[in-house]
């Protein structure tokens, strides 16, 4: 656009007033003063506000945050440029020194005027400059879905700017349908799909983020499955909207943020197991509570950033691990790849570089015609019913199912339903996000592996044949060192005062005579504090040998419970 049709265009909507725009002189202000002496002489002078010409053109809502922004154009180099910007900076002498890093001519000299002039000419314009919504995020906003709509704006600044771009189209949606028609054939790639699928859903029904974790060993086509899954949306390409996990918390949590509502795609997620103290839990737990803690600055609170997405990640080994917490298992859907998920990976790869992006689109105009929560609830309801399960881990399957689902119906119709049979394996069972069960079968294999150090009686001269001494086995019961379990359970991520309560419910533990979770015990003459517990519902077999268990008072112990 030349300089004189962007003018030619604001017409009627920026009133300038006393200020004027010149491609050659720039942003001035021209005053008219007459000698009082000679009414007839006239001096006319130009006060320089920028040397280029500078114009506000529109005003924003951004419909999160509800503030307003200004969207400043200028005329440099030949061509018109634009910059989106809060009121505050432009209000500011000390702010609107920002513009100048967006290339707007601006300085400490011109400041002053320069705020003026912005803050005059929009005052002038109130009731006739373009007034528009805009997002700085993608996802929902009253009916409408960003990137995919052209009543909204995006006003966001540059650091997210090349996220933005990535939500584009190529190539077609009709080849894309046919190749991602054999490709689904494939279980794992299927319901990778399915959790792309399903983030924009996850705010719909009221749920929480989850995890869709494939792992596995290399060569197997994880990479390319998850661009699969992301050329949904646009560009899958490495660095688009399939990125490293190399990256920090930070700038995880403020991706994510953005994102909103549309899938987190990060491939190779072992590359940051060390900046999570060599555990996914808090990584996974941070990640799907959907908002990150609050932060603040030296005078007010920082705005607290939300998401409600699904996280597609990819890795060699799986995120949840044994020692894992309940809340981080029930938050991840795990799919190990023992085979190949796509045969030829490279040309895969190569298709949906050049096809992406239209099925998105059409998916969204889709989902606002269909009862989301209806599908949603029978699925989950169904997973409920006929799997072994955790509310949580069927509220995330049910949403693969039903992103699924919608999928199905307008780009695979010759596909059958998802049924809970299919995938019912791949959720946990609710003893195994328990953590306490997962303790106490952990102790008790332990155990189990070294029944020498419970079976061996001490002699004059000290133990036999080995190294440690853990307890007896009398009866039903396991009589173990409190510090040997404790020390156990520790190093595997484990808590004992954690566990002790629901052992002690469940049958696993056996209060002393005065109630507590231990004892004073004297084994073999040595006195220490033994945990009581019964193990026989876990099958555990220990050699039982003829107690030597005598129940002394603390008193008569080398050491108490605070030493």
């Amino acid at each position: 656009m030349s300089f004189q049709e962007k003018l030619d265009e604001l017409k009627g909507k920026v009133v300038l007033g006393k200020y004027k725009l010149d491609k050659d002189i720039g942003t001035y202000r021209e005053t008219i003063s007459y000698d009082e002496n000679e009414e007839s002489h006239v001096t006319t002078t130009k006060k320089i506000i920028s040397p280029i010409p500078v114009v506000p053109v529109c005003l924003y809502l951004n419909m999160d945050s509800q503030v307003e922004k200004v969207e400043i154009a200028f005329f440099k180099r030949g061509r018109w440029k634009s910059v989106i910007t809060e009121r505050s900076v432009t209000s500011s002498q000390s702010a609107v020194l920002k513009l100048a890093d967006k290339g707007i001519e601006v300085s400490t000299n011109t400041a002053k005027s320069f705020v003026t002039y912005i803050s005059d000419v929009i005052a002038q314009s109130i009731k006739t400059i373009d007034y528009k919504r805009s997002k700085s995020v993608m996802g929902w906003v009253d009916g409408e879905f960003m990137p995919y709509t052209d009543d909204i704006v995006f006003d966001a600044d540059d650091t997210y700017k090349y996220l933005f771009d990535s939500f584009t189209t190529k190539g077609s949606l009709d080849k894309w349908i046919a190749e991602t028609t054999e490709l689904r054939k494939v279980q794992a790639l299927r319901l990778a799909m399915g959790a792309s699928f399903a983030s924009p859903l996850i705010s719909l029904v009221g749920e929480n983020p989850f995890v869709f974790h494939l792992w596995g060993g290399t060569g197997t086509g994880k990479t390319v499955s998850q661009m699969v899954a992301m050329s949904i949306w646009g560009n899958p390409e490495q660095g688009k909207l399939t990125r490293t996990m190399n990256m920090t918390a930070n700038s995880m949590l403020g991706t994510a943020a953005f994102l909103r509502h549309l899938p987190f795609a990060g491939d190779e997620l072992q590359t940051i197991k060390a900046r999570w103290n060599n555990n996914y839990d808090d990584l996974i737990m941070c990640v799907t509570e959907g908002i990150e803690r609050g932060r603040m600055s030296f005078d007010k609170m920082n705005e607290v950033r939300s998401w409600k997405c699904s996280f597609l990640f990819t890795g060699e080994e799986n995120c949840v691990k044994q020692s894992s917490g309940g809340g981080a298992k029930n938050r991840v859907i795990a799919y190990e790849c023992n085979d190949k998920v796509i045969e030829n990976g490279n040309k895969t790869a190569e298709f949906v570089r050049g096809n992406f992006g239209y099925a998105g689109r059409e998916f969204i105009k889709h989902v606002k015609e269909v009862n989301v929560s209806e599908m949603y609830k029978s699925r989950f309801n169904a997973i409920l019913s006929e799997a072994d399960t955790t509310d949580k881990q069927a509220g995330a399957m049910a949403l693969i199912m039903t992103g699924d689902e919608i999928a199905r119906e307008l780009f695979y119709p010759d596909e059958d339903p998802i049924q809970v049979y299919e995938i019912k394996d791949f959720l946990c069972s609710a003893k195994e996000v328990d953590v306490t069960e997962r303790a106490f079968e952990y102790v008790l294999n332990i155990f189990a592996q070294y029944p020498e150090r419970f079976d061996t009686p001490l002699d004059s001269n000290g133990p036999k044949s080995r190294s440690e001494f853990w307890g007896k086995k009398q009866g039903e019961v396991l009589y173990v060192n409190k510090n040997v379990l404790e020390n156990i359970m520790n190093k595997n991520g484990f808590d004992f005062d954690a566990c002790k309560k629901k052992w002690s419910e469940r049958g696993y533990l056996r209060l002393n005579s005065q109630g507590r979770y231990y004892s004073n015990q004297s084994l073999h003459g040595q006195k220490g504090y033994y945990v009581e517990l019964i193990p026989t519902a876990q099958d555990i077999e220990l050699k039982e040998d003829k107690p030597n268990f005598v129940e002394v008072p603390e008193d008569d112990l080398p050491f108490t419970m605070d030493d």
